[in-house]
């Protein structure tokens, strides 16, 4: 918090209000001014017992802030299910609901713990499309609780937002208790493909939203440079008849004010719908930056949505039933998130492509990599023999295919965290981003081997374009960490203990993440905070000792004592 007593910071907000209260009141004002206040009870008993705040509870709303999104959404959904439950004796004409809205995002908050700004005005119209006795919540609300969550997600595509100059996507949440039954959309059906066929998109040229040459020469360059980045990818087939592709890609260019905007649309081309679309904003003074600022956010955002959506389709099945492709995307899908029972049932897809194929390199890749989450997320040190394991699946994978942007990202890691040499690690980064200058992962790695190292300063500017280029992205959390770590070695705490609390925020109860947030809190002044998070971390990895640390690959050991110091300050154990 600055001098004037205000902060911006990353909250969960959760706005509601009572559906048809001026009528309720009319009719019986004793009777709804007491169902208000137990409703009021309700939500406070709730938001309180989910690490959430009430901020007002004036006239028939209520608003309160969350540390987490997945807090404040089952928070709103046992809120609504005790609610709903109440009032099933009442006489229809005389039921109290409540809609509400959740939203993650920036809120200004005051001293006096008072919030403003855009996170709250979204997260009010979010509630207005709530159902009564329902709950509405942001995209990127859902994307933070959708696996933690058993719930149907209803897509109501983006909406319009007073004083927002940008849509906001919206979901609505069904589950036992809500009241509102769920929708009985089936969900997308499994292509017809060969076996070893991945799935193809076909991007049609982007659309000048200006008359003039100069607008024209953009878009065509934007097009240009986007078909450049998703034919770098892995996993996707770049096609030119529409015949012949899964996905299309549609879209819009336009450059007003010295600020580029594009806005992208994807469509499944067997159902001819669209099922995502987001805009892109850069404001870079060169047009060119701006143009390969908005080619590596929309691909590898696209990237995502189609791996995503053919995750899904692949879940209905049966792994015997999946081809190869689609257990590589089903299992790569899964390593992403940072729990270590998800990340076994991804070594069972991966084992099974393996006695199929056992040459695959993308295979052995995946599997080295699953080999060493563990250990980067701090459940577990390498044993040799795990070590020597995974070593020998990272360079059979590059021996089988020099050009693997993800396998020399994952031979680069394992140089990392299971060898400490930096040194390695830069140099496979750099030919991972060699073959694809958009891989985002392979950017996160070249800057926490540059961390590690010394040089933070250059190290982190990479994590922050890892971590900017697309928010969707489920390891987007471990972005965040290493943005966290570069400026607890640059000694700028109080960002530090930002983006640990982002990393955090987006996936909890991570024993890397909350390690940083505890030694940055401590060095921060932030001693509560610091307390609150060691706590958090002996309760998700109770066999943690500081001796494990001794593998972190920090090059100067003056660096590695000052982060266990703060450790050892908060009573952490040997």
């Amino acid at each position: 918090m600055d001098d004037t007593g205000i902060r911006q910071r990353l909250a969960a907000i959760l706005v509601a209000d009572v559906s048809g209260y001026s009528r309720l009141m009319a009719g019986d004002e004793r009777r709804t001014i007491a169902a208000l206040d137990a409703g009021r009870s309700v939500f406070k008993a709730q938001i309180e017992s989910h690490q959430g705040r009430v901020i007002d509870m004036a006239g028939d709303s209520v608003l309160a802030m969350f540390e987490t999104a997945i807090g404040a959404v089952t928070a709103a959904l046992e809120i609504q299910k005790t609610l709903n439950a109440s009032i099933e004796q009442t006489p229809d004409d005389r039921r109290m609901r409540f809609r509400i809205g959740v939203h993650l995002g920036d809120v200004i908050e005051k001293a006096d713990g008072t919030i403003y700004g855009d996170g709250v005005n979204i997260a009010a119209r979010l509630e207005g499309l709530a159902h009564p006795g329902g709950l509405t919540i942001s995209g990127m609300t859902q994307e933070a609780v959708r696996n933690r969550l058993q719930a149907t997600f209803e897509d109501l595509g983006e909406q319009s937002v007073k004083n927002i100059p940008y849509p906001v996507r919206a979901f609505r949440i069904h589950t036992e208790g809500t009241g509102v039954p769920p929708p009985r959309a089936a969900p997308p059906t499994r292509r017809s493909r060969s076996p070893d066929a991945k799935p193809s998109v076909m991007l049609f040229g982007l659309e000048s939203l200006g008359d003039d040459a100069q607008g024209q020469v953009l878009a065509t360059a934007a097009t240009e440079e986007i078909a450049s980045a998703l034919a770098k990818l892995t996993g996707l087939t770049v096609v030119t008849s529409a015949e012949m592709a899964d996905y299309a890609v549609r879209g819009r260019v336009q450059n007003a004010a010295g600020r580029v905007r594009a806005t992208v649309h994807l469509l499944d081309q067997h159902t001819t719908k669209e099922f995502w679309s987001q805009r892109f904003d850069s404001t870079s003074a060169d047009v060119f930056q701006a143009i390969d600022d908005l080619a590596l956010r929309a691909s590898t955002a696209v990237r995502y949505e189609i791996h995503a959506r053919e995750t899904e389709m692949a879940a209905c099945h049966a792994p015997e039933e999946l081809s190869d492709e689609e257990l590589l995307s089903q299992a790569g899908h899964i390593l992403l998130c940072s729990r270590p029972a998800e990340w076994r049932r991804s070594r069972e897809l991966i084992d099974r492509v393996i006695g199929r194929s056992p040459d695959n390199f993308m295979a052995l890749s995946i599997r080295a990599a699953g080999a060493m989450t563990q250990v980067i997320c701090g459940y577990k040190e390498m044993s040799a023999e795990e070590a020597a394991d995974c070593r020998r699946l990272a360079r059979r994978a590059i021996d089988l295919n020099e050009r693997s942007d993800f396998g020399h990202s994952i031979l680069g890691t394992f140089h990392l965290y299971g060898e400490r040499d930096t040194a390695s690690a830069i140099r496979e980064a750099k030919r991972s981003l060699e073959l694809n200058a958009t891989y985002i992962m392979a950017m996160d790695l070249l800057g926490a081997a540059m961390i590690f190292s010394g040089d933070a300063a250059a190290g982190v500017a990479h994590c922050l374009k890892a971590a900017e280029a697309n928010p969707r992205f489920p390891a987007n959390a471990w972005f965040m960490q290493s943005v966290a770590l570069g400026y607890f070695v640059l000694q700028r705490y109080d960002d530090a203990v930002e983006w640990a609390q982002r990393a955090d925020q987006r996936e909890r109860n991570v024993p890397r993440y909350l390690l940083l947030l505890t030694t940055a809190a401590w060095h921060a002044g932030q001693f509560d905070l610091a307390r609150r998070a060691a706590h958090s971390l002996r309760a998700a990895c109770p066999e943690f000792r500081l001796r494990d640390l001794r593998r972190w690959p920090f090059q100067d050991p003056d660096q590695g004592s000052r982060f266990c110091r703060g450790l050892v300050e908060c009573g952490l154990p040997e």
